[in-house]
């Protein structure tokens, strides 16, 4: 079965004034337990939001989240406390928008931007898990999390065509067994790294000007290659992190295949 815990969603409109606005979920104490499909606090096409200070469980035998945003703007997803165990996906704190492509072939995006995700306590156990996910947006701000998964694959951080994000002074710790091939039906596919910026769609422009710095991450991995940070994209800036994987350490712990 499926469990939505707190689902609050405006309407399913191209235009953000018709968006919910205002919208405060805070200090809950939220378990969603179900056998195939466990949604903790879902919220969508709202803009202006707080979703703060709230303990979320979240456990399924498929697939189980704890925190989603769908097309928001202008959202903190501060100070939660997370943990999700889940027998195959374990997402942690999604932000996800779509784009549109009009009459005359234009296309409209991003539709989740100007969003804060910081200061959460995120702990993930399942096949593949994402602790961090944004997916088409620009100047969105991850910081200040603290995030340990246990896993066959994991990645701490995974943005998906989105431009102007920081990601800065997070702690990511990650053991991942890579006892399972690779699920590549994400946006941001499951090879375990601590943050992953990469392109999904041809038609949006390539992640440019994001700017990953001050994180320390560490990766326990079976395969040689598993990086701390890997990029499939140009016009990033990768700084002052501290970085510790099978690949390597330092900047040898950083696979970047942006031209």
């Amino acid at each position: 079965g499926t469990i939505y815990s707190i689902n609050v969603i405006g309407k399913y409109v191209y235009d953000d004034e018709e968006y919910i606005a205002f919208t405060k979920i805070t200090d809950n104490t939220v378990h969603a337990e179900a056998a195939q499909y466990a949604y903790g606090i879902n919220v969508g096409h709202a803009t202006t939001g707080l979703v703060t200070g709230n303990d979320v469980i979240s456990v399924s035998g498929n697939y189980a989240d704890a925190i989603q945003g769908y097309n928001v703007y202008d959202f903190d997803f501060t100070d939660n406390t997370v943990n999700v165990i889940s027998d195959n996906m374990a997402y942690g704190i999604i932000a996800e928008g779509f784009f549109y492509i009009d009459d005359d072939d234009n296309m409209d995006w991003p539709t989740v931007k100007d969003n804060v995700i910081a200061n959460n306590e995120i702990t993930l156990k399942g096949k593949d898990a994402w602790a961090v996910e944004i997916v088409i947006g620009t100047k969105n701000t991850v910081e200040y999390n603290n995030i340990t998964i246990e896993a066959s694959n994991g990645v701490g951080v995974g943005i998906a065509d989105c431009d102007a994000t920081i990601i800065e002074n997070n702690n990511i710790d990650i053991t991942a067994t890579q006892e399972s091939g690779i699920n590549n039906g994400d946006a941001v596919d499951s090879y375990t790294t601590g943050v992953k910026i990469t392109p999904s769609n041809s038609r949006i422009k390539s992640p440019h000007e994001n700017n990953v710095t001050s994180n320390n991450i560490t990766i326990i991995a079976t395969n040689d290659d598993v990086s701390a940070v890997n990029v499939t994209s140009d016009d990033n800036i990768i700084s002052s992190n501290y970085l510790l994987s099978p690949a390597g350490r330092g900047d040898k712990a950083v696979a970047d295949t942006g031209e």
